[in-house]
């Protein structure tokens, strides 16, 4: 007892069992296994060792991702137990091509070609041109500007750089590329310039928007 700071804080197991729910409680412990048999079974996805909930959670004193917004997943009926950050808000499209065949009868997957034999035999998928071609495509249609330069076929295009003396808008509001659409000039957007939600809407539908190249 004389090892403890404050051996009057100590309890026993007893009471440690009738305030297991309690969530005024915190248990500090130093036996690594009984943390990880505590952590194993306690209903919970996010447990803090050792330091204070509010800020362990968080990601204030712990490795968690940085968030106030906390999914307590399938016991607390969320669908997710993470630490809901920017990655969350990401929408990643993705083309999945076949890597093997799905299960088939004895004959016909002796009779069926192997994936390595397929891609020699039936060559399919995007060719690298097409794919070049779908992206330029739809970087124009968002304000970028491709530059044609009379190089051989192998080197790639890339976005026309604005100048130094392009300016960038700070803001641009629904009147403002009504404006730009009838005088029949682009509005350059930067990394900092604030467009409402109508005027990116109707500058996108018109192409008025040019992209500001990115800083170095």
């Amino acid at each position: 007892m004389s090892n403890y700071a404050k051996p009057e804080s100590l309890v026993d197991t007893q009471w440690v069992l009738d305030h297991l729910n309690d969530p005024n409680v915190r248990i500090v412990e130093s036996n690594e296994e009984v943390i990880l048999q505590f952590g194993l079974k306690k209903p919970a996805f996010r447990i803090c060792v050792n330091t204070p909930t509010t800020h362990g959670s968080i990601g204030l004193t712990t490795g968690l991702d940085p968030a106030m917004t906390l999914g307590c997943g399938g016991w607390g009926g969320n669908i997710t137990s993470d630490n809901i950050s920017p990655r969350h808000l990401l929408n990643i499209k993705r083309l999945a091509y076949e890597l093997r065949p799905a299960t088939r009868s004895g004959a016909e997957a002796a009779k069926a070609p192997s994936v390595l034999e397929r891609d020699k035999s039936d060559a399919r998928g995007i060719s690298p041109g097409t794919l070049s071609d779908k992206i330029d495509a739809f970087l124009a249609s968002r304000g970028f500007r491709q530059v044609e330069k009379p190089s051989p076929a192998s080197t790639p295009r890339v976005a026309e750089k604005v100048t130094d003396a392009d300016n960038p808008e700070a803001f641009i509001c629904e009147d403002d590329v009504r404006e730009a659409v009838k005088a029949g000039r682009k509005l350059l957007v930067g990394e900092k310039t604030i467009v409402t939600p109508s005027a990116r809407e109707l500058g996108e539908s018109q192409k008025v928007f040019v992209q500001a190249a990115w800083p170095h």
